[in-house]
């Protein structure tokens, strides 16, 4: 009312955990850096104290030209009266507290990579599985996972949806390779009923019910154009357009996966080149079995017996010959 000109816009975060370190951070961060050209006055009164470590982190992190508000109440008041306090603290106690929170963050990612005991992640996998456990933190990046068949990429993409703030929503995932346009567009995006033949009722696609979630796509390399062009529209506005229906907004991160050369099919015009810069925001390549090398396959075939062993029940342990090993 001060001030009638101005423009009020509110931000909807959506948080499933006001306490959650990672959560407030990644839905946080993508609006301070929007409005990093501006004065920006961040008020740490409201909210709870992992908001308020939120606010005094990302001040200091994002380089903000920001101002730290906090109101005073009457009785701690000079003139007995609530006002507000403007917040001074040293960079270098604000870098002591970052640097304490940066090393909680990297135990909790080791910790996630362990403890999956059903699954091998060796010497050649252990890094990308740590730049993914970070990269999941950026809440609305894509992410393209490359690799040969068998290497992993839906683990991999299942780890950095579980490492992320929207590990409490669905996780979906979508072979493209396994379905024609028709039948791909309506699992993706639904339809309405009679929009064409067979359609006997309404069906929500995947990415409204991953919405606030993530969907990995996978075999991304072998989608037609006409489903690129679809696809490339969620990316831009995203709006999914169920078949007969009307747009509707998403919120959903887009893992794609692919074992072919995604730079190759776009230079002979297979794919978009504007569809894979938006899919390949942040890019993992998981190695091959010849890469890893005989001790990580050694670890891997001892798991695999291990679990063929509680598999079939057998209380004595399955061993395999010398020559069978080589």
């Amino acid at each position: 009312q001060q001030y009638p000109k101005h423009h009020l816009d509110g931000r909807y975060l959506n948080l499933n955990d006001i306490t959650d370190f990672y959560e407030i951070k990644t839905k946080v961060e993508p609006i301070l850096w929007e409005h990093r050209d501006y004065q920006i006055h961040l008020f740490f009164t409201p909210g709870t104290s992992a908001m308020s470590i939120i606010w005094f982190l990302l001040h200091q992190q994002l380089g903000l030209n920001s101002i730290l508000m906090q109101t005073i109440k009457r009785e701690d008041s000079q003139d007995g009266k609530p006002g507000i306090k403007y917040l001074s603290i040293e960079r270098e106690e604000a870098l002591g507290s970052f640097l304490i929170k940066q090393a909680d963050i990297e135990k909790d990612i080791q910790h996630r990579i362990r403890e999956d005991k059903n699954y091998y992640i060796g010497p050649s996998t252990e890094p990308i599985y740590k730049m993914a456990a970070t990269i999941a933190q950026a809440d609305r990046g894509n992410i393209l996972i490359l690799g040969e068949s068998g290497t992993g990429k839906e683990h991999l993409a299942n780890f950095i949806h579980q490492s992320s703030a929207r590990s409490r929503a669905a996780f979906l995932t979508v072979n493209c390779a396994a379905f024609g346009d028709t039948l791909l567009e309506s699992r993706l995006f639904g339809h309405k009923k009679g929009s064409f033949t067979g359609a006997i009722e309404h069906h929500k696609g995947y990415f409204e019910e991953a919405d606030a979630g993530t969907i990995f796509l996978d075999e991304i390399g072998d989608i037609s154009p006409y489903m690129q062009q679809l696809l490339l529209r969620v990316l831009q506005n995203g709006e999914i357009a169920p078949i007969g229906g009307k747009p509707k907004r998403v919120d959903v991160r887009i893992i794609a996966a692919t074992n072919k050369d995604l730079v190759k099919l776009c230079e002979k015009g297979n794919f978009r080149w504007d569809l894979y810069y938006r899919l390949a925001m942040m890019e993992l390549e998981l190695p091959s079995l010849k890469i890893r090398g005989p001790k990580e396959m050694k670890a891997l075939i001892d798991l695999f017996i291990a679990k063929k062993q509680k598999l079939f029940g057998r209380a004595k342990a399955i061993k395999i010959s010398p020559e069978a090993e080589k």
